[in-house]
């Protein structure tokens, strides 16, 4: 008992109270759009920015670099690595960041275009091959592999691939109808869904492939958007009024759609709603009043990420056995001490643990078992992969209060020679993991 009063009360000399505030912060994403903006008719390039505008820069400038004016239409990868665009004649990849453009279709007229999920496939309409209509073709992102996959009579536009790539919803026109049309991704089927004598374009497929948002209206009247089930069912109009709506994008999770508008004009400016046509939001700035602006993706990007992979000591435990299996409580607190994340691993019989999937960045890192006071080392997650070794735990905190004081002698005291069974015996105050205290 002297030996482990001695090991109680240096511990205890030790030890610190908890440093981080109890607010949890998420991590953060980024939420970013790419758009085409019409400047006064002069030139149509891509722009990408963040959703709240702190940040904006120019991707395309294709009248000097094509001699043409307009970009037609965008979509960005999955993955958030490329953008494809197409300028009428040609379609073209470049990096998301407006970088290493290679054009990779020409010859024929191209417009709308979509990626698949997987990010290994183009979809999108030309009237390559066919003088009279635009038809839906597939290809590989580097423009090989080009499969016709509609022949009809109809004029197909502005393709949309399904969440699991099975299907390709498009916008159609055919002898004074317009409408949409669910075609198999090889083109074996094709359904349609939806047929009006109205003008139909821009349908989009929600993320989870619940619903498809689409734009309906006469030349006459106003455009407004839509959103249907993939089967043709529950027709929702979601949006209304004396104004022109346009082009939905939803958010990556679903539960937003990004629209362009002429609610607030004569031009076309970007708004945000919840799925439903609620909580309607401008996005773009009265400084572009003179500009028409159209949406093409919403991305969202994570921070990199690493796996944290720690070792303790137990230095009252074997190594390699079970007793060195124990459950931690850990936190990360980023340099202002505010907590990021909590986390409870449990070591193997060697004493480590792995905290995956941490946003990369500096961190405060509080450990602590049950039974022992809480260490807390920095860490700098700088790379895929980090370890870390936390070193021994000094134990002899029996009611988990991260103090060792009279609490804890009691606790111990009351238990002391007793083994698992036996009346009296608190696991709290087996320090050694062997079912019994002191004996």
């Amino acid at each position: 008992m002297i030996r482990w009063m001695r090991l109680v009360f240096l511990a205890a000399a030790c030890a610190m109270m908890a440093l981080i505030s109890v607010q949890l912060v998420q991590s953060q994403s980024t939420d970013e759009i790419v758009f085409i903006r019409d400047s006064a008719g002069t030139s149509a390039d891509l722009f990408r920015r963040d959703l709240a505008g702190t940040y904006e820069i120019q991707l395309t400038d294709v009248l000097t670099d094509y001699q043409t004016r307009y970009v037609h239409d965008a979509d960005c990868s999955p993955d958030g690595v490329s953008i494809a665009y197409s300028i009428g004649g040609s379609i073209s990849v470049m990096d998301a960041d407006g970088e290493n453009v290679v054009e990779i279709l020409f010859g024929g007229r191209y417009s709308g275009m979509s990626w698949s999920p997987g990010s290994a496939y183009l979809v999108f309409d030309s009237s390559r091959g066919n003088t009279h209509n635009d038809e839906l073709y597939t290809s590989r992102p580097d423009g090989s592999q080009v499969t016709r996959i509609t022949t009809s009579a109809a004029l197909e536009s502005s393709p949309d691939w399904s969440p699991d790539a099975t299907h390709v919803v498009s916008s159609y026109s055919e002898a004074g109808m317009h409408g949409l049309k669910v075609t198999s991704a090889d083109g074996a089927t094709s359904q349609t869904i939806f047929e009006t004598s109205d003008y139909v374009s821009s349908p989009e497929w929600s993320p989870d492939g619940s619903r498809i948002a689409f734009v309906v209206g006469a030349v006459a009247e106003q455009f407004h958007i839509y959103t249907i089930r993939p089967d043709g069912s529950d027709l929702t109009q979601i949006t209304s009024g004396s104004f022109n709506d346009a082009t939905p994008v939803w958010s990556p999770d679903g539960t937003k759609i990004l629209f362009a508008s002429r609610r607030d004009g004569n031009t076309y400016q970007l708004f945000t709603m919840d799925s439903n046509g609620s909580n309607v939001q401008r996005i773009t700035s009265t400084s572009n009043d003179a500009k028409d602006h159209f949406p093409v993706c919403w991305l969202r990007t994570l921070p990199p990420t690493a796996d944290l992979t720690g070792t303790i000591t137990l230095p009252s435990r074997t190594q390699g056995t079970a007793a060195y299996v124990v459950d931690l409580s850990v936190k990360l607190a980023d340099s202002g001490g505010t907590l990021v994340s909590e986390h409870s691993p449990t070591t193997d019989v060697n004493g480590t643990f792995t905290l995956p999937d941490l946003p990369q960045g500096t961190y405060g890192v509080w450990l602590k078992h049950d039974q022992s006071l809480a260490v807390m080392p920095s860490v700098n997650l700088d790379a895929p992969a980090v370890s870390l070794n936390f070193g021994a735990l000094k134990m002899g905190d029996a009611n988990n209060s991260n103090n060792v004081n009279i609490s804890d002698f009691s606790i111990l005291s009351a238990a002391y020679g007793k083994s698992q069974g036996q009346s009296g015996y608190d696991a709290r105050a087996d320090f050694n993991g062997d079912n019994s205290v002191g004996t």
